[in-house]
């Protein structure tokens, strides 16, 4: 509902200081003020997204030999989930390796702890463990993984 009047609304003539009309909203901007579920608009999450794709083609140009063959397999998979909700080609469980499974834990952690995010402050590491476990309780994330990195107390920033 709120939405249908958004865009009533947008499409609301306004006069410019040049004496042009224009309407009260743009599509982009439109857009913007309805997102439903976080800040990004569907362009702006495709752009941030693609940085699992941009970062497989980037590795693969490089040489990795022997148990690192792998290597841009296992980082361009980092956003894929357990139950094939993650992106960018909907892996499910069966098609995820150990390392990617533990590549996208630490990448949750630090994304929820680091200190060097300018739009949101750091989360405590109790907090982050309670997200990434209640994660693991809905099949996305590897519960076992999680647990050894834990244990390992090497998120423990210095």
């Amino acid at each position: 509902m709120r939405s249908v009047k958004l865009q009533e609304a947008a499409k609301l003539e306004c006069m410019t200081a040049d004496g042009d009309t224009v309407p009260l909203l743009n599509a982009e901007e439109l857009e913007a003020i309805t997102v439903v579920r976080g800040t990004l608009t569907s362009s702006e999450r495709h752009i941030v997204e693609s940085h699992v794709s941009l970062t497989a083609k980037l590795l693969s140009k490089m040489e990795f030999q022997g148990d690192y063959t792998p290597v841009p397999l296992w980082a361009g998979a980092h956003h894929e989930m357990l139950d094939g909700s993650g992106y960018p080609e909907h892996l499910k469980a069966e098609s995820i390796p150990r390392e990617t499974r533990l590549l996208t834990i630490i990448d949750i952690y630090d994304a929820l702890t680091a200190e060097d995010r300018p739009y949101k402050p750091p989360m405590a590491p109790e907090k982050a463990f309670a997200i990434l476990e209640d994660m693991a309780g809905h099949g996305k994330i590897d519960r076992e993984i999680l647990e050894s990195f834990r244990e390992s107390e090497t998120w423990h920033h210095n």
